[in-house]
């Protein structure tokens, strides 16, 4: 099944048609366009989105002036003359007219250099949010925007939390969750839509309750040879199958001194627990009734299997299907092929 916190709206699609979806990570975003589109460099500019501090400064102010600070914000990073850019520019002038999504502040930041060209340009366009102009890139260097179009999500925090090459089709639940947020995630947090390879920081900042009512984090549950989290919830048949498979896939893992955890993501407490009652799941069970968890963990569909070495470096993320979870346990692990066998399948749907 794959998974949404809410009901799409129905401007998603028809915004999303205008270019194709191709979500980048903030590394990914300086090598999908063309030399061409790539910002010139900024002494403001750094390898990542929480950067120095002198460009935090600058992040900073550049919220305040436009009065966008402390509300979630999507930046368009643009530049007159670039086909892709004047894209983007349509997409956020069409959500913003529409109120497309409630409370969410917008502003462009133009790149180009040539004045009278940008003075032309915007004369022609009707945007009614804010435009930065940014002729000598210090503030596309200070948000770590190295192409251009990129799109910036930031939090009520001033930290950003999304950098991307195009307007990703989670866009709505990313805002919407983000908007709910009560504190600082600090500068650490990792970018919506990626899962760091080495997830030290995601497993210690992933703290949920048990079944019991105790708050625990995912990182005591890793075992001497690392730990297998399955994602699932109480109402997708898919999640149901990989949920019975748990007790077979536990005990097998059990004797190669690697730890299984089910975390469940929707519904109450109430309506969780009352689902597991009585119920031999075979591994400790952590739930999530809000969205935090399938947005750090990048969880698109469920059932979703997740192994992370005791290391804790992930080599495994996808479809609950037992053999290939298996496959890479043994090669994670050095392991003979065939050393793990489960007598269960599990399934490639979600």
């Amino acid at each position: 099944m794959v998974v949404h916190t809410r009901r799409r709206r129905r401007w998603l699609p028809a915004v999303l048609s205008i270019v194709p979806i191709l979500g980048l990570t903030a590394a990914q975003a300086g090598a999908a366009d063309s030399k061409e589109n790539v910002l010139p460099p900024s002494n403001a500019a750094a390898a990542s989105a929480q950067p120095t501090s002198k460009a935090d400064a600058h992040r900073k102010e550049l919220l305040q002036r436009y009065k966008v600070a402390g509300r979630v914000a999507l930046i368009e990073f643009g530049s007159v003359g670039d086909t892709q850019s004047d894209r983007g520019l349509n997409e956020m002038v069409w959500l913003h007219k529409r109120n497309a999504i409630a409370n969410l502040a917008y502003l462009r930041v133009e790149g180009s250099k040539d004045q009278a060209a940008v003075d032309a340009y915007y004369k022609a366009k009707d945007v009614k949010f804010p435009v930065h102009r940014d002729a000598d890139s210090s503030a596309a260097g200070a948000f770590a925007a190295k192409a251009t179009p990129s799109f910036a999500i930031v939090g009520k925090f001033g930290r950003v939390r999304s950098l991307t090459g195009r307007l990703d089709r989670r866009l709505e639940d990313w805002i919407e969750w983000l908007q709910a947020e009560k504190e600082d995630p600090g500068a650490d947090v990792p970018l919506l839509g990626t899962v760091e390879p080495d997830a030290t920081r995601l497993l210690a900042r992933t703290r949920l309750p048990e079944l019991s009512g105790q708050t625990r984090s995912l990182d005591q549950f890793i075992g001497p040879q690392g730990m297998l989290a399955v994602f699932v919830d109480t109402s997708c048949p898919f999640a149901g199958k990989a949920l019975g498979d748990v007790p077979t896939v536990s005990a097998t893992l059990a004797g190669q001194k690697v730890n299984t955890v089910v975390v469940n993501m929707d519904g109450s407490a109430e309506a969780v627990k009352k689902h597991y009652a009585g119920r031999q799941v075979g591994a400790p069970v952590l739930y999530d009734v809000t969205a935090a968890t399938k947005l750090y963990w990048d969880v698109r569909s469920i059932p979703m299997a997740v192994f992370v070495g005791p290391d804790k470096k992930i080599t495994y993320s996808g479809m609950a299907v037992w053999d290939q979870v298996a496959k890479a346990i043994e090669k994670a692990r050095n392991l003979p092929a065939g050393t793990i066998k489960f007598s269960v399948r599990g399934t490639s749907y979600g």
